[in-house]
């Protein structure tokens, strides 16, 4: 089944912090080298476009909801980074809502929260950004 492949690889620590090795986290994209960019593996590659895809399809499963929960609460940014340097940052609201999608997601309202605040968040038309409100990520290291 694709979506557990596609969790399993999100999951994993194929999918962590600084994927390319970049010196910096203020370089832009555009300056970052196809080369570098190259080396984000293809299944993490193929598992940040997809996922949402698989899962709408799949049945329900407590070990997928799992994952889902994971994935957003442990990896999010992660993902985001991953999105951002495929040059998909502008994908990533959409596939959130096609994870909303996902007919087992309405029975657990945590994940279900999670991900629509993530793709309110994401979304360009969302009022945060028509107010030009500035929205800031932190990672704690506790």
């Amino acid at each position: 089944m694709y979506s557990v492949k596609c969790l399993r690889t999100l999951v994993s620590s194929q999918l962590h912090f600084n994927m390319c090795n970049l010196e910096s986290s203020i370089v832009k994209n555009v300056n970052i080298h196809a080369t570098v960019k190259s080396t984000i593996p293809s299944p993490v590659s193929y598992s940040c476009q997809y996922w949402a895809d698989h899962l709408v399809n799949a049945p329900s499963d407590q070990t997928l909801m799992e994952a889902v929960k994971f994935v957003m609460y442990e990896k999010l940014l992660f993902w985001l980074e991953a999105m951002s340097l495929l040059g998909k940052t502008y994908e990533a609201s959409l596939i959130l809502r096609r994870a909303l999608g996902w007919k087992v997601c309405l029975q657990f309202i945590s994940c279900n929260a999670s991900l629509m605040l993530a793709g309110q968040t994401l979304n360009p038309d969302h009022e945060l950004f028509q107010k030009n409100i500035c929205l800031r990520c932190y990672i704690s290291k506790s």
